[in-house]
């Protein structure tokens, strides 16, 4: 009886705790191309690191001088507004969006949880 009722309190805040990452952790692709050639590449060839953002606003900027393309992604500065600061010219471009990953890749998080609730229903049946 004991062994059951903590594997149930066990497999609920593992639950739980998937549940809140997926609500407070906003997260976005962060690189440089001057840094990491690797950002110009497309995503099914390299995928840039996540990081978590404070505010809820993803960036991807690009700049063209001569034969030259420059790629810069991140989180956007909590605070600053993104009507007057980011603007696209002829050679760059500046693009915001406010949804989690959204400046590159796929999310799977709903997938991370789908396998947490699976792992724990095999568990305690």
């Amino acid at each position: 009886m004991f062994h059951s009722t903590m594997s149930s309190l066990l497999c609920t805040f593992l639950i739980f705790l998937g549940l809140t990452s997926a609500v407070f952790a906003f997260q976005c692709y962060e690189c440089n191309s001057v840094a990491e050639p690797k950002c110009l590449e497309e995503l099914d060839v390299w995928t840039p690191p996540l990081v978590n953002c404070a505010a809820e606003t993803c960036f991807k900027i690009f700049a063209e001088v001569g034969d030259v393309t420059t790629v810069i992604k991140g989180c956007w500065i909590p605070g600053a507004d993104p009507t007057g600061t980011c603007k696209t010219r002829d050679s760059a471009g500046c693009y915001l969006c406010e949804s989690d990953k959204c400046n590159s890749a796929t999310d799977l998080k709903a997938f991370v949880l789908l396998g947490l609730v699976a792992a724990c229903l095999l568990y305690l049946l």
